[in-house]
């Protein structure tokens, strides 16, 4: 999962979160993370799969490596037959890395292992270990978790029909995967929360009290084209406290997109969207029951390639990032 893609508590959309501009070095974006040494993350993955060094030191070799806009994931295969994945977030070097950042990966990788635990439905890999401190085998934060088997939700849903697979097959696999997504994704309203946020355990020893913590995003520095070089290298933190009801939630995080523009129309469509909170059904997400808004969990980076199916019946088999 994304580094700073945790399960969020809140109503759609995400706060800021825009996708990375062209960057104009990608050398200072990805720094030493998308090119770490293979004896560096065999080293790293036989301490935390073969801590008693069973295999002797041997016997595990690095296979393929994907990137993405925010992270690069390391896949590793043992002599036993099984696979890892060693997620490296973009900014987990030390030029980049910030306290929040440090947040985000402790709260995502706590949050997998706590829903994987408590919600048999929902796909999640299993997490190995996970690090948000850079001095360790490999120099950057990582999580280290199962490797998904399956392919990303695109190849089936855009997919055209192959030697194996008929165009009929293709259609009802399609189906196959819009009714085991939806069951999937049903099942994270089994963890409901009276506060927007995210989730935050204090200790991995405890994953059933989870505290409901601060939302950590960034944007872009209002000034970054006074330094276009540093294009999806400058940050600016924008963080967005534990809140009670939508309107608290959806007001600052519009008011932070739009209240600095100057354009006349965007002005305006604040003030309507503003205006439309007050409004049903905005104005509260309550039980029948109760004044008390109650919120779900959500993923915030829910696109087809981070959903992962079998390629022959179209069916969820993980749900990643």
């Amino acid at each position: 999962m994304r580094l700073s893609g945790h399960f969020w508590f809140f109503p759609w959309p995400p706060p800021l979160r825009r996708a990375p501009a062209p960057c104009l070095s990608k050398g200072r974006y990805w720094g030493p993370t998308s090119e770490i040494d293979n004896a560096a993350l065999m080293k790293l993955a036989l301490k935390i799969i073969d801590p008693e060094g069973e295999l002797g030191g041997v016997g595990i070799w690095v296979g393929d490596k994907k990137q993405g806009s925010y992270s690069t994931v390391y896949f590793l295969q043992l002599i036993t037959g099984d696979k890892i994945a060693i997620k490296v977030p973009e900014v987990g070097y030390i030029e980049r890395w910030t306290p929040e950042d440090a947040y985000n990966l402790h709260s995502e990788a706590t949050t997998m292992r706590s829903f994987r635990e408590r919600c048999s439905g929902f796909l999640l890999p299993e997490v190995y270990a996970y690090s948000t401190n850079l001095n360790n085998e490999i120099g950057a934060s990582y999580i280290v978790m199962e490797v998904m088997e399956g392919v990303p939700t695109c190849d089936i849903w855009r997919g055209a029909s192959t030697e194996d697979i008929d165009e009929q097959n293709v259609a009802q696999n399609g189906y196959n995967l819009l009714e085991s997504l939806a069951y999937s994704m049903a099942r994270l309203r089994s963890m409901q929360c009276r506060k927007t946020g995210t989730f935050y355990f204090e200790t991995d020893d405890n994953l059933d009290k989870p505290k409901i913590g601060s939302i950590h995003t960034w944007q872009d520095p209002s000034d970054i084209n006074d330094h276009i070089d540093d294009i999806s290298i400058a940050r600016k933190i924008v963080t967005f406290p534990a809140r009670l009801s939508a309107h608290a939630y959806f007001r600052p995080v519009l008011v932070k997109k739009w209240g600095d523009d100057l354009d006349v129309e965007m002005k305006g469509a604040l003030k309507v969207t503003l205006k439309a909170l007050e409004c049903e059904p905005l104005a509260r997400s309550s039980k029948p029951e109760t004044t008390e808004e109650t919120f779900v969990l959500q993923h915030p980076e829910f696109n087809l390639q981070n959903i992962i199916c079998d390629p022959k019946t179209g069916e969820v088999t993980g749900i990643i990032d």
